[in-house]
C-alpha cells in the first residue's frame, strides 16, 4: 500500500521577480505568505482590507482596487465604541 501521492509538479512559465509588486488578498495563510515574502525582500502588499475569509469578500475588495473607491466617513461604522 503507498501512502504517498507524488505529484509532478512543473516549474511556472512565468516566475516572481524581485522587480514585481505582489497583492496578496486573503485568510491569514496570506497573512503568513506574504511575511515570508517579505523576509526575502519582496515587494508585498498584503490584506489591505484587513484578512478576508471568504470569495465574496475578496472580490469586493478587488473591485474596489479597481474603481478606486474612496471612503468616506459614511462608509466606516464604530463597533463595541470603536
Amino acid at each position: 500500500m503507498n501512502l504517498i501521492l507524488n505529484i509532478d509538479l512543473k516549474k511556472p512559465s512565468k516566475q516572481i521577480r524581485y522587480e514585481d509588486k505582489i497583492l496578496l488578498i486573503g485568510s491569514c495563510f496570506t497573512e503568513n505568505i506574504g511575511n515570508s515574502l517579505k523576509e526575502m525582500k519582496f515587494s508585498v502588499l498584503q490584506n489591505p482590507h484587513g484578512i478576508l475569509f471568504d470569495p465574496v469578500s475578496v472580490c469586493k475588495s478587488l473591485l474596489s482596487y479597481i474603481q478606486n473607491k474612496q471612503y468616506t466617513e459614511k462608509d466606516l461604522f464604530q463597533l463595541n465604541e470603536i
